[in-house]
């Protein structure tokens, strides 16, 4: 939930509150029944439900009416043993799950002597046991005679040491079994849901990924106590162009303090710097004040010098940065002004300047001031993938322009793709050790020109080449 409040100069306010769901889990398919009606032909019922809702329903290609929002929704058709059964359900947020029934002899609901009898399950002492999802349920004998067969899972598309590249990873599968389904989880997590004792389970599950290895073990239990359990690995590698060590390298300088009041002023610095390293998008070579403050005792440069160009591109060349963030501070009683420019270190020259102004100097607020002051760099240097077009001797042409944010003077690096791994993975090119990157020169609404930073540098590029702003 969001609140968007407005208030005037002589306490009139306004509200509008927005809500908002986040939705990562995918419908569940269950199959529940599959009874024989006639030779050949049988009764399909099962369930489909959604943590949120259920938008749309097609089974067979028929879509179903639906009133209101439904977290559950039972459903039943006629087939023929061999039949496939198209199922697919859409929840309220857009995620969808597919699911191809294939109706088997085996399948079917038993009667005489194989039916299904009454069980008394043991709810104390040895049996009680626990499956690795951590949920408690009973085991016992009774229930379908002789049955020791395990239950059936099936994961689609799943090989053992996948390459990820993203954030999240997703995958489908289904668990089976004739004497019905007790328990299945993924990760200790249920996705059975409520209605256990279904005779297919059909899931999509979805997890954000740590940077490594990920490992996802997914459970199922029928009513008689069989268990099986598959498990699985999945490598999340964030590309080598996308780390913090390969972006623009900067450093942000003391600011220079100017007003009346220094209240707010001496939290500053750190509120600023702690947004840009969470913003991810630049690499700072220096993250302590103390050690400017120690160089610029060094160097006698005083408060009257920090907002100097000059100033920082003298310490900017000691610091090896590409770039340097100076600025100042103006406090009042009532007020506070943050200005803050950034020099290029190898031209000398100002590429950006942003200011932010407020009026509540808590912690919070000064928090989300600096907040946006990051905000306004990151748009001017937004990270923008593209291919070259054209190799020329002295640089490649880019399909980027002025309409992807593009201006004279960002930083491109070139880029090679490896084949290993989901969308292909991206490496840095390298010569002799140093990083191939070429300077924007000229910009047009849809591309733009860039110069090799690496002389002789035209045999190791190829069109259609990736390429990122730095």
């Amino acid at each position: 939930e969001v609140l968007v409040e407005a208030v005037d100069l002589i306490g009139k306010s306004s509200q509008k509150r927005l809500l908002l769901n986040v939705d990562m889990q995918y419908p569940s398919v269950a199959i529940e029944d599959v009874v024989e009606k006639s030779v050949g032909t049988v009764a399909v019922s099962g369930v489909v439900t959604d943590n949120v809702g259920i938008s749309e329903l097609v089974i067979e290609g028929r879509r179903r009416a639906i009133k209101g929002s439904l977290a559950a929704i039972d459903f039943s058709l006629d087939a023929e043993v061999g039949d496939t059964i198209t199922i697919e359900v859409t929840d309220l947020a857009g995620n969808t799950t597919s699911a191809r029934v294939s109706i088997s002899a085996d399948m079917l609901e038993p009667t005489g002597e194989g039916a299904l009898r009454p069980i008394l399950l043991a709810m104390c002492g040895p049996e009680r046991i626990t499956d690795s999802g951590g949920i408690l349920f009973a085991q016992s004998g009774a229930g379908r005679t002789g049955d020791r067969t395990p239950p059936v899972i099936s994961l689609r598309n799943i090989s053992e040491g996948r390459i990820i590249y993203g954030d999240q990873f997703i995958f489908d599968g289904l668990a089976r079994d004739n004497g019905r389904l007790a328990v299945l989880s993924v990760n200790r997590e249920d996705i059975l849901g409520p209605r256990t004792g279904v005779l297919v389970k059909y899931f999509t599950y979805r997890a954000d990924l740590v940077e490594g290895v990920n490992e996802f073990t997914v459970v199922a239990v029928d009513k008689a106590g069989n268990r099986t359990e598959k498990s699985f690995r999945v490598e999340r590698r964030i590309q080598e162009p996308l780390r913090v060590e390969a972006r623009l390298t900067l450093a942000l300088l003391p600011l220079q303090e100017n007003g009346s009041a220094r209240t707010a002023t001496s939290q500053i610095y750190g509120l600023l710097l702690g947004s840009f390293l969470q913003s991810e998008r630049f690499n700072f070579v220096e993250r302590e004040e103390t050690v400017f403050r120690t160089l610029l005792t060094e160097l006698k440069i005083g408060n009257s010098e920090l907002a100097d160009k000059a100033t920082a591109i003298r310490i900017g060349r000691i610091r090896t940065a590409e770039g340097i963030l100076y600025g100042k501070t103006i406090e009042d009683g009532r007020s506070i002004t943050v200005d803050l420019w950034l020099v290029d270190t190898e031209t000398s020259e100002i590429v950006f300047f942003a200011d932010v102004y407020g009026e509540d100097k808590n912690r919070d607020e000064l928090k989300w001031l600096m907040d946006g002051l990051v905000l306004k760099f990151r748009q001017h240097f937004p990270t923008v993938r593209g291919r070259v077009t054209r190799v020329t001797d002295s640089g490649v042409f880019i399909d980027n322009g002025i309409v992807d944010g593009i201006w004279a003077g960002m930083k491109y690096l070139i880029l090679k793709e490896d084949r290993e791994g989901d969308s292909g993975g991206l490496r840095i090119i390298k010569v002799s050790g140093k990083t191939l990157e070429a300077r924007v020169q000229t910009v047009q609404p849809q591309s733009c020109f860039a110069a090799f930073s690496v002389e002789n540098s035209t045999s190791l590029v190829n069109s259609n080449d990736p390429v990122i702003t730095k």
